[in-house]
């Protein structure tokens, strides 16, 4: 008989909570969605004691309750978090070279992790000759985000060192949807203030172009998960500091200088790849930790949340920084980077996280389609790394995975014992064609915009330097798709189409001529035999007869744009009387573009030729020969 409840005997550490649902986030999920993340740290000095390193993690685990947690559902679908005190593993390897060192982080993040434990260690040692080494902290996201993740490596150093823990470590082990007792639902005052900061930074226009790196129509493209491409860049203490002044100077910070530099260099690679989109999404991970009792900030769970920026292109760096920055400002000053995130992603339920858990990789594929051309995860100064006795830490290193979900991966952090900056660059595999490719041109990018920024002259928004020409330059290319959109957006605006007409957009020509069209369009859908079922049979007959022609360049009739258009409206649309009414005002669309001359002279019934069936000779009865370039349903 299927048990229901916890296991007999478990202590039970947390149930329901809505973040732990995610897939993914404890056990592995399909089509590579696994939140996987790890820290590192290279160090210098002689070989770790791999016994003396074995008692550290112990004692590491037993001071956090999520480095013990285990996930279990029931029969029931009801999931517990429960307490599993299975030792950690430690993977000790040999490093080939370190100018190899990416490929050695590639591969501990895609370290195969069973259903439990959820966190491991890796020590690579580089030889005794160089005296190198990287020390990791690997994790599933269901014990911690990133700044756990993080944490979890500076105390394993402390416990190494024989040094205590700081104080309140080990107090909880909950996520920060549990601390504000979050149900599923949001408040109205928690709504209205992300819809305002929307207001003020506009998300992407429905209709705009938004092409990413996932290109399923690229030949090399496979909706199959295979890992990731991996490639580092290195800014040394001295470029570390000659960035943060300048950030200063231009009124940003060196994150909003990060944000702007892999918006540059996301232009140039569309460019390179011949893709085009009017805004460039940035997601961004906002931290939690400052909002809730100082207690958690030592802790592992997960406080944080993924949020997206649409960027403008525009030639400015340090415009493009500054407004990055006055975002993230306002989000965290209104605190809403919860209600945002769940509002974005529309995360409503865990039913319909669940539901994500079995997506197909082309649904998956589809979504990163979709979403972020880069995401960045930035976390400063990490003043919990300092002076050791056993070793010198030369600089730490963050890298994510998450799957699908996005192209590009940008995770960044500058160490508080080197003040090096180091930034992993992360290509998901196949359904990024070219992926390696694609890693190494972004690396570049950034680093040059980082090492050799623009300079910043007191009051003038417009300064540029060789670098900025490159951003300006990358930016026209884009000039003229931005300026065909909104001449789009201006025709469908001016003609009310049919279809949002229909929808409710009343600013144009919903006119006599639509209430006349109603009742016939009825009458001749009732005759089709179940409109509902063979619209989808329709589209290409409404592509040539011109419906969303407007979707085109000027003079063609029909393109690959106007097909999108058609089948986003039609499957994102389920109500089955509202896809008749669709149909309705796609009818007037394809009528009254036609044949409006027709309405001129008063002279309906010439109008309604293209649903009357036609001759031999290819004239319709009651009409004559149908307009030119106007086709009719057989």
């Amino acid at each position: 008989m299927p048990w229901c409840g916890p296991p007999s005997g478990s202590k039970v550490l947390s149930t329901g909570d809505w973040l732990d649902a995610m897939p993914g986030f404890w056990q592995s999920a399909d089509c590579g969605m696994n939140f996987n993340h790890l820290h590192a740290v290279q160090l210098k000095g002689p070989r770790l004691d791999m016994k003396r390193l074995r008692v550290a993690l112990d004692r590491l685990q037993a001071q956090h309750p999520r480095l013990r947690a285990r996930l279990i559902r029931d029969a029931s679908g009801q999931h517990y978090v429960v307490e599993d005190n299975t030792p950690l593993p430690i993977h000790e390897k040999t490093g080939a070279d370190l100018a190899t060192m990416n490929l050695d982080l590639e591969a501990a993040l895609l370290t195969h992790m069973d259903e439990h434990p959820s966190v491991f260690v890796t020590y690579i040692w580089y030889g005794d000759a160089v005296q190198r080494a990287l020390l990791l902290v690997g994790m599933r996201h269901g014990p911690g985000d990133g700044r756990a993740v993080e944490i979890a490596l500076a105390q394993l150093l402390l416990l190494y060192e024989g040094r205590p823990l700081p104080e309140g470590t080990g107090s909880s082990h909950m996520n920060y949807t549990e601390i504000i007792s979050f149900d599923g639902s949001l408040s109205k005052e928690q709504v209205q203030k992300w819809r305002s900061i929307e207001a003020e930074f506009p998300p992407k226009i429905r209709h705009a172009q938004h092409d990413t790196f996932v290109q399923p129509r690229d030949p090399e493209f496979r909706a199959v998960f295979e890992g990731f491409c991996l490639e580092l860049m290195r800014l040394d203490a001295s470029e570390t500091k000659a960035l943060a002044k300048a950030s200063r100077a231009a009124g940003t910070t060196v994150t909003g200088a990060i944000v702007a530099a892999a918006h540059l260099a996301v232009l140039k690679e569309l460019q390179a790849r011949c893709l085009e989109a009017d805004r460039i999404k940035v997601g961004l991970l906002m931290n939690e930790r400052s909002f809730v009792d100082k207690r958690y900030s030592q802790e592992m769970g997960n406080f944080a949340s993924a949020l997206h920026w649409f960027s403008e292109v525009q030639p400015d760096f340090w415009h493009t920084a500054r407004e990055a920055r006055r975002f993230m400002d306002r989000v965290i000053q209104e605190k809403v980077t919860f209600p945002g995130f769940i509002i974005q992603n529309e995360f409503l339920s865990i039913e319909m996280l669940q539901m994500l858990s079995g997506a197909s990789a082309e649904l998956a594929a589809g979504m990163g389609e979709q979403g972020d051309h880069v995401s960045v995860s930035s976390l400063g100064v990490l003043t919990s790394f300092g002076k050791y006795d056993s070793f010198e830490v030369l600089e730490n290193i963050q890298a994510a995975l998450a799957g699908f979900m996005t192209g590009i991966n940008l995770s960044v952090c500058t160490s508080g014992a080197s003040g090096t900056m180091a930034m992993s660059i992360q290509v998901t595999k196949n359904i990024v064609p070219r992926a390696r490719e694609l890693a190494k041109a972004v690396c570049q990018h950034i680093k040059e915009a980082l090492s050799n920024p623009p300079p910043v002259e007191p009051g003038v928004d417009t300064a540029l330097s060789p670098v900025g020409s490159d951003f300006r330059e990358a930016c026209e290319i884009m000039e003229p798709l931005i300026a065909k959109n909104k001449l789009r957006l201006a025709e469908a605006q001016r003609t009310a189409h049919g279809a949002s007409a229909m929808m409710g957009d009343v600013s144009g020509a919903y006119t006599w001529k639509t209430h006349f069209l109603v009742p016939v369009v009825t009458f001749f859908a009732i005759l089709s035999s179940g409109p509902l079922q063979a619209f989808p049979l329709y589209v290409r007959q409404l592509m040539d007869a011109g419906v969303f022609s407007w979707a085109c360049e000027d003079g063609a009739r029909s393109c690959s744009e106007q097909g999108e258009s058609l089948q986003d409206l039609y499957t994102s649309t389920f109500s089955a009387q509202m896809r008749f009414f669709i149909l309705v005002g796609l009818a007037y669309d394809m009528i009254s573009r036609q044949c409006s001359h027709c309405f001129r002279r008063r002279s309906p019934v010439r109008c309604s030729c293209g649903f009357l069936p036609r001759l031999a000779d290819g004239r319709h009865l009651l009409c004559g020969p149908c307009p030119r370039g106007f086709v009719g349903f057989p």
